[in-house]
């Protein structure tokens, strides 16, 4: 593991207790998403992880200690019936969300810094839109539970 990834694991351990805690984690397929998902299980977290790429998502399932206890999802949130079928299969599985990690996110692929309109709409969904949309799911349990 890298110095920073353990500085984050020893930070982590110090100020929050993640055993236990239930944690939906997006962009978990590759890059940051991937390496907060493995922090986050090491914590003792138990998860549900996000992205595009059901292959990454199986592979970061299997590096977990315990595979059993999280769950995987591949779809592309930009569309908000998957964004649904996210948070109601996640809760159903974890039983309710403490924590949403929104770590999606990035260009979605587009190279031209002049962007047309039509890109440029879906880069805001992609990146403020998914996360807004989550939460508008999620955030009313976690004030019914007083937990989250």
């Amino acid at each position: 593991m890298c110095q920073r990834g353990l500085k984050l694991i020893l930070i982590s351990e110090r100020y929050f207790d993640f055993k236990n805690k239930k944690v939906l984690v997006t962009g978990a397929s590759k890059g940051l998403g991937w390496v907060c998902a493995n922090i986050l299980a090491g914590l003792g977290a138990q998860l549900v992880c996000s992205g595009r790429n059901k292959e990454s998502l199986q592979k970061l399932k299997e590096s977990f200690s315990n595979p059993n206890q999280h769950m995987i999802f591949a779809g592309d949130l930009i569309d908000p019936k998957v964004i649904s079928e996210l948070v109601s299969k996640g809760e159903e599985f974890l039983g309710g969300i403490d924590i949403v990690l929104h770590v999606l996110g990035g260009g979605y692929g587009f190279r031209d810094p002049l962007l047309p309109w039509e890109q440029l709409d879906t880069l805001h969904k992609v990146n403020v839109g998914v996360a807004a949309e989550i939460n508008r799911l999620i955030v009313p349990e976690m004030i019914k539970r007083k937990s989250g």
